[in-house]
């Protein structure tokens, strides 16, 4: 292995909600069978349950809940060493993962590098494609194409990278951001997460910016981890909080107006349908679903501008 990536690695695991959650990934660091030094750093995002003080962790809290890239940020600036993990709290590994990992990463560079996520035993979408984040894929909410998305048939628009296979390693666009790997001058060199994504986009958006300084996206299908999913989002925070982050995403690459108007569009032929299946007693609320989709896009709208 190179001089550099046995140079140690930091560890930033963002923690909100049940403190057992990240205890479980604390503990899963501490067992890693490595050659280079590891830093720990549990960043508590003013959670209602904090995390406690414990031997060989920095603790950092937050005096305020700023979302996931905020708590990354303020992670990172206390890195020590010059790779950087970006670990979520529900994240899963065995003994042998990360110097396996930073083994792969090393080999790659200038790369962010990803394992492949398993959400109870099976493959979840790790590699994505930046279209994921433009009106296109929005329009994959149109709930005529249910049936479609529910089988897989449309995961290329949706913006998932179907080229990828499991178990190897390959290129991507971007990454899903539960457990990442870069060296942290690329991070830095970029600026970090871009604050204003509360959650969801974050990944996207930065990696769009680290893709623009050459540093790649690589998928390590042949490396695993278990991802519960979720450990983190509080109920009813899920779609407001996409919806925002998507006009966040939009207004800071140019195609805001567009990204409303398919919204809306969407909203408008998901009314007419949904009239059609209240009109034949499936008794979905078709009113009352269009008229909360637009109270929501508004709202986000609105805080997207901020």
């Amino acid at each position: 292995m190179s001089e550099r990536a046995l140079s140690g690695v930091s560890v930033v695991i963002p923690h909100y909600g049940d403190p057992s959650l990240a205890q479980a990934a604390v503990r899963d660091v501490m067992a890693q069978v490595v050659e280079m030094p590891v830093q720990i750093i549990v960043v508590d995002d003013a959670s209602p349950q904090p995390y406690p003080h414990e031997s060989g962790v920095l603790v950092l809290r937050q005096e305020s809940n700023g979302g996931f890239g905020t708590t990354v940020n303020a992670g990172a600036r206390e890195a020590q060493h010059p790779w950087l993990l970006v670990l979520n709290s529900d994240i899963r590994m065995a003994p042998d993962f990360l110097q396996r990992f930073v083994e792969a990463a090393a080999s790659l560079q200038p790369a962010i590098c990803s394992p492949q996520l398993l959400e109870a035993g099976i493959a979840a979408p790790t590699a994505n494609l930046f279209v994921a984040a433009r009106p296109l894929s929005m329009l994959m909410a149109l709930q005529p194409l249910a049936r479609w998305r529910e089988s897989g048939r449309l995961d290329r628009y949706i913006g998932y990278d179907t080229s990828v296979e499991l178990g190897k390693r390959q290129r991507t666009e971007w990454l899903t951001g539960a457990c990442l790997l870069l060296r942290k001058s690329d991070f830095d060199d970029v600026g970090g997460f871009d604050e204003r994504f509360h959650m969801f986009c974050e990944e996207v958006d930065l990696m769009l910016r680290l893709a623009g300084r050459n540093v790649e996206a690589w998928y390590l299908g042949d490396l695993t981890v278990d991802h519960i999913g979720g450990g983190s989002t509080e109920v009813g925070t899920r779609v407001p909080g996409l919806m925002r982050s998507q006009l966040i995403y939009a207004r800071k690459h140019g195609f805001a107006v567009r990204a409303r108007v398919v919204s809306e569009g969407v909203n408008l032929v998901n009314l007419g349908y949904n009239l059609l299946r209240d009109l034949v007693g499936k008794n979905v609320g078709a009113t009352a679903t269009f008229r909360r989709h637009r109270r929501l896009l508004a709202t986000a709208w609105e805080e997207s501008k901020s």
